[in-house]
């Protein structure tokens, strides 16, 4: 009876671990004066229990951006910026081509909903500083599929864990 309970209990640790560890879905503003090709979208970053999503020098994040495009696209680029007023700042990616290690199988289908993660290092050199983060993912044609903006505080790993 003891190994039931130890492996019952060992499972629900388990399911409660996947619960904590899902992404977040958080809101997000669009990118004013961009067409979207998209149909729908949904975005989680983990972690980012709250807005302002609280990035952590030292850590990575990860984007994780379910949509559904409205026209083929044959190949794609993701873009990330830093937006601190009227500034856009380029945030350099490791990987740029959203074909390439991010979950999607190119070419994207009209219609056909798919899931794009980018896993982004918040490197300890980057100020501590509030900002917009604007991400976009552009086709062959640079026309953008998506463009979305979330704000986002950067900030040293030390800063606001209670004693």
């Amino acid at each position: 009876m003891s190994l039931n309970c130890g492996a019952i209990f060992l499972l629900g640790l388990v399911a409660l671990y996947g619960v904590v560890t899902k992404a977040t879905p958080v809101d997000f503003g669009n990118c004013t004066g961009v067409t979207q090709h998209i149909s729908a979208i949904t975005v989680d970053v983990t972690p980012c229990p709250e807005q302002p999503c609280e990035f952590k020098k030292g850590t990575n994040v990860t984007c994780t951006i379910s949509f559904t495009p409205t026209e083929l696209v044959s190949n794609g680029t993701l873009k990330v910026y830093g937006i601190l007023g009227d500034v856009k700042i380029p945030f350099p990616l490791p990987n740029p081509n959203a074909c390439s290690n991010h979950g999607l199988t190119c070419p994207l289908k009209s219609g056909a909903p798919v899931e794009l993660t980018i896993t982004l290092p918040v490197k300890s050199e980057y100020p501590s500083v509030t900002v917009v983060a604007e991400f976009e993912l552009e086709d062959q044609d640079s026309n953008n599929v998506f463009c979305f903006k979330i704000p986002v505080k950067i900030e040293d790993a030390y800063e606001n864990v209670e004693a």
